[in-house]
């Protein structure tokens, strides 16, 4: 893979270009597996996938194993980000909580009580290496992990049933954003939804997010941490088909040798543990986290006309 260049004098005038010096091990596997059979009348057919990888960096350039860039033994995918605790509920909490000025000002309750992993009685991370990380910490891993699907085909007399179902069964993913916290950055990217109102409150202390703010003061409680990473594992009903042949010597009458009616539903279900605002199929859009078009659930209904 390629990495950084070695350093030059500055009389050089140009950046040194990126050259292939790093690299980076992937190790993996794929497996599918089926069978058809018939059981009288019934003919059926299933076929199962399952693939995994991941990729470790093994050679780069970065002598500090600063978290900035790729390091000598970085798992591709980690996502490095703070721990919470809780949300400070009082202000004795606040003053027996450690220092979080290194993240922002006028805590008060409501805001995120961050955990100090090392300590020391500061939150921050550090110098941002692996061997000086301060409280940051590695919270999971985007790299999706253990796509799986299944195909299924049923035949029975007439009938005949087809359903496809897709998922990753591992992946945690950081988002960020409005669609994750409702209000976040400037107002007019504010989105309120319905679980966005589980939000701290004297008459809800246990709820999920913060209390809101309407100032850059917000920015303290919505930090990359382990509370908002999202689990983004997921199964889905991609396609789901049921149909009927018509046979018979009436088709001659019409000059068919055969003809079938289906009905097909595409994007049926899904069953994830992730924040109803995000699709886990489509996390991230151009403009950001959650801003891309959904994908739709649709039906459709055909005829299919074979002429003698």
């Amino acid at each position: 893979m390629f990495g950084p260049s070695e350093s030059y004098p500055a009389v050089l005038g140009v950046t040194p270009p990126r050259r292939n010096n790093a690299s980076m091990e992937t190790k993996g596997f794929e497996l599918s597996l089926g069978w058809r059979d018939k059981v009288g009348e019934l003919f059926y057919s299933f076929t199962g996938y399952l693939s995994d990888n991941l990729s470790r960096v093994t050679e780069y350039q970065n002598k500090t194993k600063t978290l900035s860039t790729y390091y000598e033994g970085q798992t591709i995918g980690e996502i490095w980000g703070y721990r919470i605790d809780n949300l400070f509920q009082s202000e004795e909490e606040i003053a027996a909580g450690p220092d979080q000025s290194f993240i922002g000002t006028k805590w008060t309750p409501g805001d995120v009580l961050y955990r100090d992993l090392n300590g020391d009685g500061k939150i921050n991370n550090g110098r941002q290496t692996v061997d000086d990380h301060g409280d940051y910490d590695v919270l999971g891993n985007n790299t999706p992990r253990y796509s799986y699907g299944a195909d299924l085909v049923l035949n029975w007399k007439n009938f005949d049933l087809s359903m496809l179902w897709q998922g990753i069964g591992k992946r945690q993913y950081w988002l960020g954003g409005n669609f994750l916290f409702g209000d976040f950055g400037n107002y007019n990217q504010i989105t309120i939804f319905e679980e966005h109102l589980d939000y701290w409150r004297p008459d809800n202390t246990d709820a999920y997010f913060p209390k809101p703010y309407m100032t850059e003061l917000k920015l303290k409680n919505v930090q990359l941490a382990d509370r908002w990473i999202q689990q983004a594992s997921y199964l889905r009903l991609k396609n789901l088909q049921l149909g009927y042949t018509f046979q018979g010597s009436w088709l001659d009458k019409f000059a068919l040798s055969g003809a079938r009616i289906y009905l097909t539903g595409e994007n049926l279900l899904t069953f994830t543990d992730m924040i109803k605002t995000f699709d886990p199929e489509i996390l991230v859009g151009s403009y950001g986290s959650g801003k891309s078009y959904p994908i739709a659930t649709t039906y459709s209904m055909g005829i299919k006309l074979n002429l003698k």
